[in-house]
């Protein structure tokens, strides 16, 4: 198995908590870890955890206030759910996407002031942050992730959801894929 680890960790805490996902897993599995001074690990408890964000995941088409004026919502893609955060009442479009290994999140501290300007929107990519992690095919394995498939999950997430001309603004993976 194959296994990728997020760890976070507060200042001055000596709680952590990591998860790794296993190759054909359906969802990642959740150790929360007492670090020792040294940063060794001491103690550990397994146990399952949802890719859904604190709170849980909104129905497709629904969204939920995360902080005032901030709404997150799911919005179903080629049979996969993905997770955006949305801002802003008025004025031009902008679209958020993020790079390599993070999400919606990277632009948390972006997505308030942009939206005094306009209409924003930052959005999980296929296979990062809280949206599906679909496994790909054994045969084809680079049909799932790619520039295109994002591309084109951008390019249908505005059509439906923004559904107006939008700025897109990336960084790394999510440069090419807005390209």
């Amino acid at each position: 198995a194959f296994w990728v680890w997020f760890l976070t960790r507060k200042p001055r805490d000596t709680q952590a908590r990591c998860l790794a996902f296993a190759s054909g897993a359906a969802q990642p599995q959740q150790h929360n870890v007492m670090l020792a001074a040294s940063a060794q690990i001491v103690e550990t408890e397994l146990s399952t955890t949802s890719r859904c964000p604190p709170g849980g995941c909104p129905d497709p088409g629904e969204e939920r206030e995360i902080r005032p004026g901030v709404f997150e919502g799911c919005w179903m893609w080629q049979g996969h759910r993905i997770r955006y955060q949305r801002a802003g009442e008025d004025g031009p479009a902008i679209l958020l996407v993020h790079g390599f290994g993070a999400n919606a999140d990277h632009f948390r501290n972006n997505i308030d002031e942009l939206a005094e300007t306009g209409k924003v929107w930052a959005i999980d990519l296929l296979g990062y942050g809280y949206s599906d992690k679909p496994i790909p095919d054994k045969i084809n394995p680079n049909t799932v992730y790619n520039f295109e498939n994002w591309g084109q999950q951008l390019r249908d997430f505005i059509t439906e959801i923004v559904q107006q001309k939008t700025f897109v603004i990336t960084n790394s993976v999510g440069g090419v894929a807005g390209m």
